[in-house]
């Protein structure tokens, strides 16, 4: 894994010494540290320490200060539950991934962005292509896959494993939706819109 991680940064002309010396604890997360990454998954890096993040499609690795990683703020965010669930220490001895709890500021975070992705999503959806409407109806139903987790205390798993939930499970949309309580945060008009469009996109496929 360690070398996995090394040749990610290094394709992307950073230098992996430097890196490797800054950080207090390097943690590689997502897809990758669990064993589901295909052809196209990008490596995900949390290091502890000072620097400067990066993202692209093939690395995304992100830092966070020291002085943070014991603060409620970043122990109730979801990455931090995230990294501490299914993320695999490379370097350091973390003291803070006992710590993790789901805060409400975490949920709240979710609802919005999920209230901000059905208003766009609404408002554009007549001038979308069949595929894009279906991936953006996709990653719509992933992150309220996310808020059901985040509810129960839970930490989010890999996309690979919320897909697999989702085949598992035997859900419709409409099954989502009630479970989610989706008029909870968002307008009746919107739950609406959303109710039908994807019983349409489900007829259509």
């Amino acid at each position: 894994m360690l070398e996995l991680v090394q040749s990610a940064i290094e394709r992307e002309g950073l230098c992996w010494e430097a890196i490797w010396e800054a950080a207090d604890e390097v943690f590689v997360f997502g897809s990758t540290a669990c064993g589901l990454s295909n052809a196209t998954s990008d490596v995900d890096v949390l290091c502890v320490g000072r620097g400067k993040r990066r993202q692209s499609s093939r690395l995304e690795l992100i830092w966070i200060p020291a002085e943070r990683v014991l603060t409620d703020r970043w122990l109730g965010s979801d990455l931090a539950n995230h990294v501490a669930r299914f993320g695999i220490c490379l370097k350091g001895t973390p003291a803070w991934t006992s710590r993790v709890f789901v805060s409400p500021a975490s949920r709240a975070l979710k609802e919005s962005q999920i209230r901000a992705a059905v208003k766009a999503l609404r408002h554009y959806f007549c001038q979308l292509s069949i595929p894009y409407r279906s991936k953006r109806l996709l990653l719509l139903r992933r992150n309220i896959q996310r808020l059901l987790i985040l509810r129960q205390g839970g930490a989010i798993p890999p996309v690979p494993m919320l897909d697999d939930q989702w085949s598992r499970c035997g859900w419709s949309w409409k099954d989502l939706m009630t479970e989610a309580d989706l008029e909870r945060f968002l307008s009746p008009g919107l739950c609406c819109w959303l109710s039908r469009t994807t019983e349409s996109s489900r007829n259509s496929g």
